[in-house]
């Protein structure tokens, strides 16, 4: 039991002078080794695993100030520590920053990594010589040769030129030679900076490496399960938009529908209040007539009894009308009419032909007169009584729109004196023809007076 406490304190006071003397170590210096190369001290740091080691520099941070390299370096491809050869494979963090007296470089093919800011703010670098072949020709940091001279010449064999060119951080490069003169890279000796067992570094070295790794490994998992999460979430939240999307489409399909159907029932409203518009103006502007010729033979064929003298309610009764003969006609019954208008249409009934007398029994189509309106004759087909056709004729009549133009002809001194004598008096004419789907009602066309003083 003794032994074994006693083994335990050594142990442990063994264990508490090895971190002592490392912590005074790290405090002497940050670098492990160091070796001269044409005067010029190259500082070193065992790199990841213990059995390489890589370009760094004096202290703790990175020389802004003490330029310890400067003008022409060129990095050994190896070291040798108290008999073990360490090659350089890398260009630390920092390792040559601030240098702003370093010129040129030489840099070995040993060298396969160059971190970031290593050779930052390095003014008046302008040569560097990289012997590396294309297969080995890695990518760098866009701040490995952050601020240096622009016109900066990448010497390096013909066979990686283009390697170069096309790799990133190095095609910034705007000179890349290829060239066969390169220096040769030497072997150095090199001492330890601090006495510390190396075997022990290299061991606290390669577990801090090995953590690094794991955690490295273990953030990638990490960010791996977190893309997958996140890809699933999305899968989730786009399938879930696409329902959204497809029912708020149905819910617009539906609505414009909706608003479809509404737009033909207004458009058939309207439809249909405008054909009843339409019907209802036709109608208040035309009324369906009986001529008083056709009443006159209907009376005459039957005898009249007190149930037949009464006008069926389909068919409305004509207006009267009061003849104006000529002067053979005789004196006309009814309300008497202005003697200017009264001769003048007598004139007129005169000067038409004596053979109008021809169809459904009637003597004769003269113009005749009611109250307050000068009744063209009535037209009817022209095999019923083609006579009257040439009477519209000789009056120049139209059946189109009521156009004074139309219904008479103007151009007749009888016809104008009859529209004047029409709108002096106030009396208006009024055309009836014959219906030609109703061959037993007559239409009746009226143009008012006012309508006839414009002219």
């Amino acid at each position: 039991m003794h032994s074994l406490t006693s083994s335990l304190l050594k142990r442990s006071v063994s264990g508490f002078i090895t971190m002592l003397l490392l912590g005074v170590c790290t405090t002497i210096s940050a670098h492990d080794f160091e070796a001269k190369s044409n005067g010029t001290t190259i500082y070193f740091n065992l790199a990841k695993g213990g059995n390489a080691v890589e370009i760094t520099f004096q202290g703790s941070k990175p020389q802004e100030v003490n330029n310890e390299y400067k003008g022409e370096i060129i990095i050994p491809s190896a070291i040798t520590v108290e008999g073990k050869t360490y090659p350089v494979t890398a260009i630390g963090e920092g390792a040559f920053q601030g240098c702003d007296e370093l010129v040129t470089i030489h840099i070995p093919a040993s060298v396969t990594s160059i971190s970031d800011h290593a050779f930052l703010n390095c003014k008046r670098l302008t040569s560097v010589f990289y012997n590396l072949p294309a297969s080995q020709v890695f990518p760098i940091s866009e701040t490995t040769f952050l601020n240096v001279n622009p016109m900066i010449i990448l010497n390096v064999p013909e066979s990686s030129r283009l390697v170069f060119r096309r790799e990133k951080g190095w095609s910034s490069f705007t000179n890349i030679i290829a060239t066969d003169q390169f220096q040769s890279a030497p072997t150095l000796s090199a001492t330890a900076a601090h006495p510390i067992d190396l075997s022990v570094q290299k061991a606290a070295k390669k577990a801090k490496a090995e953590a690094a790794e794991k955690a490295e490994k273990a953030a990638q998992k990490e960010l791996e399960e977190k893309e997958k999460a996140e890809k699933a979430a999305k899968k989730v939240d786009e399938k879930e938009a696409k329902k959204a999307a497809e029912k708020e489409a149905k819910k617009k399909d539906k609505e414009a529908e909706k608003k479809v159907e509404k737009k033909a029932e207004k458009a058939a409203e309207k439809e249909a209040e405008k054909k009843a518009e339409k019907a209802s103006k036709k109608s208040s502007q035309t009324a369906l007539l009986v001529p008083s010729f056709m009443k006159e033979a209907a009376e005459s064929a039957q005898p009249a009894t007190p149930a037949e003298t009464t006008a069926p309610a389909a068919v409305p009764a004509t207006v009267p009308a009061t003849s104006v003969a000529g002067p053979s006609s005789g004196p006309s019954a009814g309300p008497s009419h202005p003697q200017e208008l009264t001769s003048l249409i007598t004139t007129i009934n005169n000067s038409l032909p004596k053979s109008m007398g021809a169809g459904v029994g009637i003597t004769e189509e003269k113009l005749t007169l009611e109250d307050g309106f000068v009744i063209m004759p009535y037209s009817v087909d022209e095999d019923m009584n083609p006579n009257i056709d040439a009477l519209l004729k000789a009056l120049g009549t139209s059946l189109e729109n009521n156009d004074i133009d139309k219904l008479l002809d103007l151009n007749n001194p009888q016809n104008r004196q009859l529209v004047k004598t029409l709108a002096k008096t106030n009396y208006g004419l009024k055309y009836r023809y014959q219906a030609s789907k109703h061959p037993d009602l007559f239409v009746q066309k009226v143009v008012k007076s006012e309508d006839l003083k414009k002219y």
